[in-house]
């Protein structure tokens, strides 16, 4: 036998070695792991979809712009915040000169949250700057004319002054300028605001932070880990006790609170007084906890007009099916939308104090809450609004963080699968100051590759202290430890999972679903069993007023997978083994409930019909109206439906 025939045996030799042995390598592999199946992570693989989804494209309407009333208003302010007559305006009115006579009334905070005190009347000697941020103007006419209009800026207050004295210029200090909108998750940012989106990353070069997810149900559970660091549901939470009806929240350590005691001058904007982060069934703050605090301004409102908080939900709802029923949009104060007069108010507080540092949060409420696409009505405002604080130096020497708190909650794309995912991950587009870059290469670079990881509201949190201590690039090794909240100055795993993120199981954005029958599953119908007797049972202390829920009907069950499972690897081997898949793992179910026709969702961890464990709360994702009125427990009032 020739060297050559030798060497021809041996490699036919090692191929049948090989093609007999290889197969049994990865079959005894995956019996081993297979019962490990769900504890494989690996890195979490970001959903990547596209927002205009053939199977979505059906909830995506072009509604018309916005329409507000054409009548320019008699009072207005000045870039500077005085106060004018425009006689143009009102001669239409009826207004003469020599026969007109008004008066303003200071519109102050009373006592808390509630209520307000329009302070004595006192004659306005046009343009006048009107020591307060809030006040309402009334002329009258000899003729009969009469007139009233509420307005609002920013006047410095004694606390401010005192802050603008003391500024120190021993380090510098960067601007925080938080916008949020209710309800945008960053795939309808795409769809309804794309001028918005362009002009924040291309003109203002935003970092986009794709990652994003939410760790609570609605907007309080969001923004509390935003201010805090903490969860307010957890149990293992070091927030103070604070029952909603009976305590203000003044004990909260928000980071507004760590803010002002740095010499920042600190403001605090919402336009919903009803649905506030802090105020909705809830008693909200004792004292004004910011520097300037536009609540008074929306209470005012609603107290000239007190039937349009009831009326403006129903109006709003036909204005998104594009019936409106007079000129002027119930969006629309006078003249001008709503959502300008608060970002007016914005930027009278960024220009009001140049050379003293500050931290600005507003939340527009109205605008994302209720209809998926109604926030488009306010694009080319943003973009005025970002292109003013550009124009005017403000963004500068400032971080300005765009975004949002949840994707859409009730509307009806939140019962397809992309909507599931999206109401998980909000928006948030983060700008730097000009300089940052060079002055901080390493941190910007973070910043950077942190867009495409996993990130919550914990990690805002984080880089916000970071931003008040000035440290952008030292001891990121120290808070590369920390379980939640880590900064995003700092380089982000790529293998962090939702658990290290701070996210439960079921916000969690990194797993694939594999549909199950909702009729033919065992284990779907011990799941809905489970849901629906967890939530009569957190409905107990109110079973004299809430009915007994009862199945009506499974309306998806579906399987969690992790991305690198096992059961793909080497589900060809598993199939010529017929070997079962285990029934044990993570689930999410959709069910409807009687009386109310209720859908409710809920991510669980199953083991057995007797041993099933739920990850973090049950969602409502259907909306409820006045089904729960009878209660006013804010996190009951999602389950309950009155009995009468």
């Amino acid at each position: 036998m020739n060297r050559y025939t030798r060497f021809t045996i041996r490699k036919k030799l090692f191929v049948i070695v090989l093609c007999l042995t290889l197969p049994w390598y990865y079959i005894s592999s995956y019996l081993q792991n297979f019962d490990n199946y769900e504890s494989v992570t690996g890195q979490c693989v970001l959903p990547n979809i596209d927002p205009f989804d053939e199977s979505i494209k059906q909830f995506i309407r072009k509604l018309s712009p916005l329409q507000c009333s054409k009548n320019n208003d008699f009072s207005y302010l000045d870039n500077k915040g005085r106060v004018h007559l425009n006689w143009t305006a009102g001669r239409l009115l009826g207004f003469h000169r020599n026969q007109t006579y008004c008066v303003c009334n200071v519109i102050n905070r009373y006592d808390d949250d509630d209520h307000i005190l329009y302070q004595p009347a006192r004659t306005v000697d046009f343009p006048m700057d009107i020591p307060s941020d809030f006040f309402r103007i009334t002329c009258a006419d000899e003729s009969g004319s009469s007139y009233s209009n509420l307005h609002a800026h920013i006047f410095p207050t004694n606390i401010t002054n005192e802050k603008v004295k003391k500024r120190s210029n021993t380090r510098k200090q960067y601007n925080v300028f938080i916008f949020g909108v209710d309800s945008v998750s960053r795939l309808n940012c795409l769809r309804m605001l794309p001028k918005t989106y362009k002009y924040l990353t291309q003109e203002l070069e935003a970092f986009d932070f794709q990652g994003y997810t939410k760790v609570g149900d609605n907007t309080f559970p969001n923004m509390v880990p935003l201010l805090t660091g903490m969860h307010p549901y957890e149990e293992s939470s070091k927030l103070p006790y604070v029952d909603p009806s009976y305590h203000f929240y003044d004990s909260y350590p928000l980071l507004w609170k760590n803010f002002s005691d740095a010499g920042y001058i600190t403001m605090f904007a919402e336009d919903e007084p009803l649905l506030g982060i802090f105020n909705y069934l809830s008693k909200g703050f004792n004292q004004q906890p910011t520097d300037h605090y536009m609540r008074p301004f929306w209470l005012a409102l609603d107290d000239t007009h007190p039937s349009n908080k009831f009326i403006s939900p129903f109006l709003l709802m036909l204005e998104n099916h594009e019936v409106q029923l007079s000129k002027s949009s119930t969006l629309c104060f006078g003249n001008i939308p709503k959502h300008v007069v608060l970002m007016n108010y914005y930027k009278y507080f960024t220009m009001k104090y140049k050379h003293t540092p500050r931290f600005g949060y507003s939340w527009l409420t109205e605008l994302g809450h209720s209809h998926l696409n109604i926030v488009q009505l306010a694009d080319n405002d943003f973009v005025n609004f970002l292109t003013s604080l550009k124009d005017n130096g403000q963004l500068d020497n400032s971080f300005l963080i765009f975004m949002s708190d949840h994707g859409h909650r009730f509307d009806s794309i939140r019962h397809t699968l992309i909507g599931r995912i999206e109401e998980r991950m909000p928006l948030f587009l983060m700008t730097i100051p000009k300089g940052f870059k060079r002055d901080y290469p390493s941190a910007a670079a973070n910043l950077l590759a942190n867009t495409k990881k996993l990130t919550s509201p914990y990690d805002l949190h984080q880089t916000l202290k970071d931003i008040l201590s000035t440290d952008y690039e030292n001891n990121n090794a120290k808070r590369f430890t920390l379980t939640k909240g880590v900064s995003l100055f700092s380089r982000i795993s790529k293998q962090r999972s939702c658990a290290d993120a701070g996210i439960s199981e079921n916000y969690c954005p990194c797993y694939k679903i594999k549909p199950l029958n909702t009729t033919e599953n065992n284990v779907s119908r011990s799941i809905a069993k489970f849901i629906l007797d967890k939530i009569n049972s957190l409905l107990q202390p109110w079973r004299g007023i809430c009915s007994n829920l009862k199945l009506n009907s499974i309306k998806s069950s579906d399987k969690i997978v992790p991305h690198a499972s096992l059961r793909e690897e080497y589900g060809f081997f598993a199939s010529l083994l017929n070997h079962p898949e285990p029934e044990e793992g993570t689930y999410t179910v959709v069910v409807e409930t009687i009386p109310g026709l209720s859908l409710f969702e809920a991510s669980v961890n199953y083991k057995s019909n007797t041993d099933i464990s739920l990850y973090g709360e049950i969602s409502r994702i259907n909306r409820y109206g006045n089904q729960s009125d009878c209660i006013r427990n804010k996190r009951m009032k999602l389950y309950c439906y009155c009995i009468a």
